[in-house]
């Protein structure tokens, strides 16, 4: 890794990208990895390529944008790559091809060959999340798993894979699970990522987004990603702020542009439709506008993923007027899509603990994630949690008596145990207040309900 990166100073960004590249340089099983957005999964797809003395790595990228990215990266890392049908494939260490390519029976018999000889180490496909729930990629993906004949380690790279669904993925390729082995850290959640949610009127989004970008100050290297629903709605919302939009009928010449100018400074607020949800990997995006919702949770949670990647807090603002239309012929049942009507609609919860629920199998509060940011609804406690503590200490100026001068909040985004929390009824029915003392109304302890009060 110091030597790739020229950096003695290097380190793996967590346990398991280390593991990863053991199991890629000296695994023999299938392998299911699921790394965070910026987790560092291709760097550890590089890094195998430079250790063997030889052999080839095939990595099946299932948009153009993505490939685009990992050709410069694996340039920038020294990987001798190529691209399937280039001259001189022998002399490359990895090969890029599409997954239509890949489902291709030339391209299986090209596996078979390069096996034959003994040079074919593993295939990898990035992204895998969408060859199993999308229904562009998944009929080209049912093919794919002709290439398991070519008797080499899979690897399967994704951020957004939910326990439930890894079964079905590996079915669908027609793998034994006992050949499998997954890398999964416990939590993918991004902690550095604050989450929020903002309802209007639907004729109203637009000018909102507006109005929030406006608001937003961007230093010279921090940048702005905006995601709307469809072309025409990217479009509007590009001509109304003097930008171009990035979407996927442009040409590929035309994308870089756009990229270049955003990357560059010259736009510092890029905007376009789920097209950039992948491939994007500058690290100092720092806030991610949706103008209205991502169709599923894992789209969200992949778009959301490009803020955040420096490290430093950032912001996922969803500005909407409520949960996502998804034409449900094509939708083939995964990625979320319920879970994302219900994200948005969650008024009294922490989104990152549905968020986490969902594509981990293990919800966390933003308040039990270690330097996690503050979704809305727990902004929203916090903001109670203190006009708590001021009316306690505006209660110990009047004539309490001291045992009800200072309630105490014991963290308020962990579980309540249910035998000491109690509610205000329950109080004055225990305890009345002293005849010397104010009364007190419901309404001023309503606070009670997220407080363990202890006397």
């Amino acid at each position: 890794l110091q030597s790739l990166l020229n950096n003695d100073d290097a380190r793996w960004k967590s346990t398991l990208q280390g593991q990863m590249v053991d199991y890629l340089v000296r695994g023999k099983r299938h392998l299911l990895i699921v790394l965070p957005t910026g987790g560092g999964k291709t760097l550890a797809m590089a890094l195998p390529s430079l250790i063997e003395p030889e052999g080839i790595t095939v990595v099946v990228v299932p948009f153009v944008a993505l490939m685009e990215d990992l050709k410069i990266r694996l340039s920038n890392y020294g990987v001798l790559w190529g691209t399937y049908g280039d001259l001189e494939l022998e002399k490359k260490r990895v090969i890029l091809v599409s997954l239509e390519v890949a489902a291709d029976e030339n391209f299986v018999r090209f596996c078979g060959n390069v096996q034959g000889c003994g040079l074919l180490k593993r295939i990898i496909l990035d992204e895998a999340h969408h060859f199993l729930m999308s229904p562009i990629f998944r009929p080209a993906f049912l093919k794919f798993r002709h290439l398991v004949s070519a008797a080499v380690p899979l690897a399967l790279c994704t951020a957004t894979m939910p326990p439930k669904y890894e079964q079905d993925l590996w079915t669908a390729l027609k793998v034994s699970p006992r050949t499998t082995i997954t890398l999964r850290e416990d939590s993918t959640a991004r902690p550095e990522i604050s989450y929020r949610v903002t309802k209007v009127d639907p004729d109203d989004v637009e000018a909102k987004v507006v109005e929030y970008v406006n608001s937003v100050t961007l230093r010279e290297e921090e940048r702005g990603i905006i995601y709307c629903n469809t072309i025409a709605a990217a479009q509007h919302l590009a001509k109304a702020m003097g930008v171009e939009a990035y979407i996927s009928n442009l040409t590929l010449a035309k994308k870089n542009e756009i990229m270049r100018k955003w990357v560059g400074g010259e736009q510092p607020w890029l905007i376009g439709t789920s097209a950039i949800g992948v491939g994007i990997d500058y690290p100092h995006v720092c806030y991610v506008v949706h103008a209205e919702p991502s169709y599923t949770l894992i789209d969200y949670a992949q778009e959301t993923g490009r803020a955040g990647r420096d490290g430093k807090p950032s912001v996922a603002q969803m500005i909407c007027s409520g949960p996502p239309l998804c034409s449900r012929e094509n939708y083939t049942g995964y990625g979320g899509y319920d879970e994302m009507v219900e994200w948005v609609e969650l008024l009294d919860a922490c989104r990152r603990y549905h968020m986490g629920q969902f594509l981990d199998g293990i919800g966390r509060t933003c308040g039990s994630t270690p330097n996690g940011e503050f979704c809305t609804y727990c902004a929203g406690l916090l903001v109670r949690c203190l006009l708590f503590v001021s009316y306690s200490s505006l209660c110990s100026l009047q004539k309490i008596p001291p045992r009800y001068k200072m309630p105490v909040p014991i963290s308020f985004t962990a579980p309540l145990h249910p035998g000491v929390k109690r509610t205000f009824e329950e109080v004055q029915e225990e305890d009345a207040f002293y005849d010397d003392g104010p009364t007190l109304e419901h309404s001023d302890c309503k606070c009670f309900d997220h407080f363990v009060v202890i006397y």
